[in-house]
């Protein structure tokens, strides 16, 4: 039966570009392609020079995708079958009909423990540049010229998948060592301020000893004190005290925020709620999801911005 080659690269590619979790996009192009030619198994994967390794970061079948950081070194003799950037952005496609002779093939196949009788790579960039690669994996059947070539006229929407996919990664990696460095930072916080209370184990031993009882409760706590007296501190043992201790701890002042703004400061609001709102903005009670959220001077803000705030 012939291929109507047109509908096939639509329909591959709607699926390719079609998702914005990249793992279920590789299923679902896994899944439908396998009606063409044998797709077993699919990595979206680059080479880091300084680690001298492979890195995937998708790893699909037709049935399951995750994101993976799974690292390869390879062998001095493997990179030699690297493509440099130039390469890639004139070859299509390689095809390793026995992989387990290339020293490059094997290593990788030999890391997943995988067996396979033929690889399709497709090095992904510009004229100067190398995303990455495409490994295509056929664990029973050899690829034929035909089906090669139907493979690499998908070489943009790979392009495009493979960007998308490594900047998404930069950004999740960012956020992930922002959160890393804003826990180490509370903890230095919480150093130089001191860990103890001047007088904790006398004046203050009853204070401290609440303090002990309402850091074990999922609850809400009220700390009533002249300002001054160091209301944020104590809300900074309870914090640190409980269960959430590895969560954000942000202290709000709501004294200091005009009536008109705080809805939006607590709440946050979605692009386009009402005139000013250019952008999407993250409320103070999301930012201090799953830790804990200290609202000082909470007496001052008006009555009606309290009854919103209930």
């Amino acid at each position: 039966m012939a291929i109507d080659e047109n509908k096939l690269f639509r329909e591959a590619t709607l699926r390719i570009c079609g998702d914005l979790e990249i793992e279920n996009a590789m299923v679902s192009f896994l899944q439908y392609i396998n009606q063409f030619m044998a797709a077993d198994r699919l990595f979206m994967e680059y080479f880091d020079e300084g680690l001298n390794a492979m890195c995937a970061i998708v790893d699909a079948t037709p049935k399951k995708g995750k994101k993976t950081d799974l690292v390869t070194p390879i062998s001095k003799e493997a990179k030699s079958f690297i493509y440099n950037g130039s390469e890639a952005g004139m070859r299509d496609i390689i095809v390793y009909d026995d992989p387990m002779k290339v020293s490059l093939t094997r290593e990788l196949l030999e890391s997943i423990q995988q067996k396979a009788a033929s690889l399709l790579v497709m090095p992904l960039g510009t004229a100067d540049r190398l995303l990455g690669y495409i490994v295509l994996i056929s664990e029973e059947k050899q690829y034929t010229t035909k089906e090669t070539r139907l493979f690499s006229r998908l070489k943009e929407p790979f392009n495009i998948a493979m960007a998308n996919a490594l900047k998404h990664k930069e950004v999740t990696d960012l956020k992930n060592l922002l959160a890393d460095e804003n826990q180490y930072l509370h903890g230095e916080l919480r150093r130089l301020s001191g860990d103890e209370v001047i007088g904790a184990k006398f004046g203050l031993k009853d204070v401290m000893l609440k303090v002990e009882q309402v850091s074990a409760l999922d609850s809400p706590v009220i700390i009533f004190g002249e300002t001054g007296v160091g209301k944020d501190i104590i809300a900074n043992m309870i914090h640190y005290s409980s269960l959430r201790a590895n969560g954000p701890f942000i202290s709000v002042n709501c004294g200091a925020i005009p009536d008109s703004l705080i809805d939006s400061e607590l709440f946050g609001h979605e692009k386009g709620a009402f005139t000013d709102a250019r952008t999407q903005r993250q409320g103070i009670f999301e930012a201090a999801n799953g830790g804990t959220l200290f609202l000082d001077e909470i007496g001052e803000m008006t009555l009606s911005a309290q009854v919103r705030l209930l």
